[in-house]
C-alpha cells in the first residue's frame, strides 16, 4: 500500500553492503507477496518486509494460504507510526469531536475512505461508531492517493494517510488534520492530538501501524540470530534513524522475542474485534 511504498531506501546502503536484492510483490493487500514467503525454503535467503494488513486484518477477512502465527518468524520490527485523520477543509468539523458530532446529527452516514474490509481506517472509524454511536459509510479506495485527492477536490469528507503523505497537504492548507492513530503525536505533525486525547480511546485506536521483517517458519536458530542482529544493527545507525524519523516513523529494531510477542497479542485483539464487528470480504 502506498503509505509504505518509500520505506525500503532507508534500508538501501544496508541492502547493498550485504548484497540484498528487493523484489516487489504487490497485489491482494499485500497477501500474494506474503503467500510467496510462506512457501520459500527457510534457508535465510527470503525474507518478507511487511505491514499489519497481511498478517492481521487480510487473514481475518479472506481465505489466505497461509496461516501468519505459523507460517513466519519475525525478526524484528523495523519502526512504527500512526495514520493520520484527515479532512478536506470545505468541510465544518475542525477536529475529531466537531466530526463525530456532524456525523450523530447527520440523517445519512458520514462517508469515509478506507482500503477495504480489516484495512486500518475501517476498523477506527467502526470503534469510534460502536463508541460515540456517530454513523459512518466505508468507501472502498486502492491507496491512500487516490482517497487524498477525492477528499482534496471535495468529494469526500475524511481518509487517513501516513503522516510523510499528510505533512505537506496540511502545511500548505489542502487539507486538515483532525487526529493521529498510536501511542503518541506524530513528531512530523505535533499540533495533532491522538484519537484517544481526542476522547477515543482503544486498542484499535491506540496501535498505530509497523513495518516488520519476517521470514518462513522453519529457519535455523543461527541464522534466525544473525538475520535479526544485522538488521538491528542497520536500523540503530545513526542515518537510517534519521531518514526514518524524516518519513514520520519511529525506529525500533526490537528482538525476535518481543517482536513475536507483539505480535500474537496484536493478532488476538485485532482479529477479535473483526470478528465482533462482522467484517468479511469472504
Amino acid at each position: 500500500m502506498s503509505r509504505c511504498s518509500r520505506w525500503p531506501a532507508a534500508l538501501s546502503a544496508f541492502a547493498i553492503s550485504h548484497r540484498f536484492v528487493s523484489r516487489s510483490k504487490p497485489g491482494a493487500a499485500g497477501a500474494i507477496g506474503a503467500a510467496d514467503v510462506a512457501r520459500s525454503k527457510p534457508d535465510g535467503y527470503t525474507f518478507l518486509v511487511v505491514w499489519p494488513d497481511p498478517l492481521i486484518s487480510v487473514v481475518a477477512t479472506t481465505k489466505t494460504a497461509y496461516q501468519p502465527d505459523q507460517d513466519f518468524r519475525f525478526m524484528t520490527k523495523i519502526a512504527a507510526n500512526g495514520f493520520v485523520l484527515l479532512a478536506s477543509p470545505s468541510i465544518k468539523p475542525n477536529s475529531l469531536q466537531e466530526l463525530i458530532a456532524e456525523a450523530r446529527a447527520a440523517s445519512a452516514p458520514l462517508a469515509y475512505a478506507s482500503f477495504g474490509p480489516g484495512s486500518l481506517p475501517q476498523l477506527v472509524m467502526q470503534t469510534v461508531s460502536r463508541q460515540t454511536g456517530a454513523k459512518f459509510l466505508d468507501v472502498a479506495y486502492k491507496g491512500s492517493g487516490p482517497a487524498i485527492n477525492d477528499v482534496i477536490s471535495g468529494q469526500l469528507p475524511p481518509c487517513f494517510a501516513a503522516p510523510m503523505q499528510a505533512g505537506p497537504l496540511v502545511a500548505d492548507g489542502r487539507l486538515k488534520a483532525l487526529a493521529v492513530t498510536g501511542p503518541q503525536r506524530s513528531k512530523l505533525l505535533p499540533q495533532v492530538p491522538t484519537f484517544k486525547e481526542a476522547g477515543v480511546d482503544s486498542f484499535l485506536t491506540g496501535n498505530g501501524t509497523w513495518i516488520a521483517l519476517v521470514a518462513p517458519a522453519g529457519m535455523p536458530p543461527g541464522v534466525e540470530a544473525k538475520m535479526s542482529q544485522v538488521v538491528r544493527n542497520a536500523i540503530a545507525d545513526n542515518d537510517i534513524m534519521r531518514y526514518l524519523e524524516g518519513l514520520g516513523f519511529d525506529p525500533l529494531g526490537n528482538s525476535p522475542a518481543e517482536a513475536t510477542t507483539e505480535f500474537a497479542e496484536e493478532y488476538a485483539q485485532v482479529t477479535r474485534q473483526i470478528r465482533e464487528m462482522g467484517i468479511s470480504s469472504r
